[in-house]
């Protein structure tokens, strides 16, 4: 049991002097005391309404046909109207008060609520309406947290609401948005509570962590995904995807899911439906662009020497998917591409998803190397002079079309001859048979034909000393 302090009489009188003028002079303190200490709360408001922006978006967003849910929302909505119509009435007070700390810290906007039209009880029975929407779990802590009932005590339905009492006009903007926010935060568990007994939408993604499954929306272009259907009764869904029905299967736990490929990139919406009730799903499809290993910046290559483009790691699955350009060879192995370009300048690579272009990239070709080109025999063998059937380019991208023919013998003389043809006709045969030891001969201005039959280019000459 506390011990007590006993008072003898002699010093009582001079007790309850003392008691009393201590009370004084805490009145006196607290009177003469400058209201600055509330406009902590106005900078507070100002948070708290952002907070209450982004959750009322969220409640405004919900779409379900979920009874229970729709009525929660319902109800939120109303009692959200009804609190705007308290905050405006109090900006428009503040108005006339912002600038004093003394009637800041004052209660005139509550005493003159009736004044204004106001009835609190009235906002109150709106409150404990929205709140018997709730789940019966739900309700004791949120009628605490709208101030309709104490923490022990018994329902305040015929009292003034706990957070409006004594409240000082500074602080009173600041109670209207925990108002707000106490409303659309257990308006937002209460449908989602209620939803969890319907059926859930659980993403599968192969790249995921397992902390992350379940949660990831955003794929890149060719992901293959998996969404796992936790459907009550075990009753199959339906799902549609970019307003395409998806073939449903069953795993040996009798849980439902698809797999997606995605092939088209933007915003997407995933549509499950059971029975009556439907569920949307918001996923984001990145389209895929090659990266080049060196940086993401125009690439100088050169004709005829392949150069190498990584691809993004794992972005390009689908099987549909396909590199073309009119100017280059391309060749893919897994996540990289080898392009051999076959003209000069500037030329386009194009991803292609069946026979859509979805991307291009630019890259810019130099001369680099001539195709190289040797002699060949008549069964098509690399050959000598002497038993050389005609011109042939390394390589089946080039045919040769015509060439020079140019003889210098040792005494400095010339002769050119120009054929026509890749061959080499008997008139040139004559022409080198008659040199003497010592000549130099040259095939030179080598032109070939791409074997798309458009693009032309020169191959490398070829130098002989007989």
């Amino acid at each position: 049991m506390a011990s007590t302090v006993r008072i003898p009489k002699s010093k009582a009188l001079n007790f309850k002097k003392l008691s009393f003028l201590y009370l004084i002079f805490i009145v006196f303190y607290f009177s003469s005391t400058s209201g600055e200490y509330v406009r902590q709360y106005i900078n507070l408001e100002k948070t708290q309404k952002r907070l209450n922006e982004h959750l009322a978006s969220q409640l405004t967003e919900v779409d379900s046909n979920d009874k229970r849910s729709l009525l929660i929302k319902k109800e939120a909505l109303q009692a959200i109207d009804q609190i705007n119509r308290l905050a405006e009435s109090h900006e428009k007070f503040m108005v006339n008060v912002i600038n004093s700390d003394e009637e800041l810290k004052e209660t005139k906007f509550v005493s003159s609520l009736e004044e204004m039209g106001i009835n609190i009880d009235s906002i109150d029975n709106i409150l404990r309406n929205y709140v018997n929407t709730l789940p019966e779990e739900e309700r004791r802590i949120t009628e605490i947290d709208l101030g309709l009932v104490g923490d022990k005590g018994p329902s305040l339905a015929s009292k003034q609401n706990t957070f409006v009492k004594g409240t000082p006009t500074g602080v009173f903007g600041s109670i209207i948005q925990h108002y707000k926010t106490v409303v659309l935060s257990s308006a937002l568990d209460g449908i989602q509570k209620s939803m969890s007994k319907k059926i859930k939408i659980q993403t599968v993604h192969k790249k995921d962590s397992s902390f992350l499954i379940g949660f990831n929306n955003t794929f890149n272009f060719g992901d293959l995904v998996r969404f796992n259907f936790l459907s009550p009764q075990n009753l199959k869904p339906e799902v549609i995807i970019d307003d395409k029905k998806l073939e449903v299967f069953q795993d040996k736990d009798k849980e439902y899911y698809v797999n997606w490929i995605a092939n088209k990139a933007g915003e997407l919406t995933l549509i499950a439906r059971l029975k009556q009730q439907v569920i949307k799903k918001q996923i984001k499809v990145i389209a895929t662009k090659p990266s080049f290993l060196e940086n993401k910046q125009e690439i100088a290559c050169f004709i005829n020497e392949p150069i190498s483009i990584k691809l993004e790691k794992n972005s390009i699955r689908n099987q549909e998917i396909s590199f073309s350009s009119n100017s280059a060879k391309i060749e893919r192995k897994n996540d990289e591409l080898i392009i051999t370009p076959l003209v000069e300048g500037r030329f386009v690579v194009n991803l292609k998803l069946g026979d859509k272009i979805i991307d291009q990239r630019v890259l810019f070709a130099g001369k680099g190397e001539a195709p190289e080109v040797i002699l060949k025999d008549i069964i098509g063998n690399k050959t000598t002079l002497k038993s050389a059937h005609c011109l042939e380019s390394v390589g089946n991208e080039w045919q040769v079309v015509n060439f020079n023919f140019i003889t210098i013998d040792p005494n400095g003389n010339t002769k050119k001859l120009k054929s026509n043809t890749r061959f080499l006709r008997n008139e040139l045969r004559g022409l080198t048979n008659n040199l003497p030891g010592g000549s130099t001969i040259i095939f030179d201005q080598i032109r070939l034909l791409n074997k798309d039959g458009i693009k032309t280019t020169f191959g490398s000459p070829i130098f002989i000393e007989k």
